[in-house]
């Protein structure tokens, strides 16, 4: 990690893609100064590097979650497509994502033509974009 780059500050470690994105402000032995935007507002403070992620891996991380969701409802024969987007998120958050996650996920999912050609790379490349 270096100062600059986007990172996704953990706020539970017990669930995938529960995180806040933020920047590297400044890097110390054990620590970051990260600065948390909102259109409002910014925060910086100081967090323990074992509470960041850079944004590559905490994506690459939502990006399994959602994978193993779709394999699991492709052997039932079903997909993200023909589920209701309520369906959609208590099955990604089955797999093991956070809720807030997963209801991202399953909205872009509704932005996906599911009979069109590889709707599954069409949806994961629509949430590896979000998140990066």
């Amino acid at each position: 990690m270096d100062i600059g780059n986007s990172v996704y500050l953990v706020t539970d470690h017990k669930s995938t893609g529960a995180g806040v994105p933020a920047v590297i402000c400044g890097l110390y032995e054990r620590s970051a100064r990260i600065a948390i935007e909102r259109e409002e507002w910014t925060k910086t403070f100081d967090v323990p590097l074992w509470d960041l992620l850079p944004a590559r891996a905490y994506t690459a991380a939502i990006l399994r979650v959602c994978y193993s969701a779709w394999e699991s409802l492709d052997q039932q024969g079903r997909s993200p497509g023909s589920l209701r987007e309520g369906d959609l998120v208590r099955e990604l958050a089955g797999a093991g994502l956070d809720q807030k996650a997963a209801q991202v996920c399953a909205g872009l999912a509704r932005e996906v033509d599911w009979r069109g050609n590889c709707p599954l790379s069409t949806w994961l490349k629509t949430i590896r974009a979000f998140y990066l």
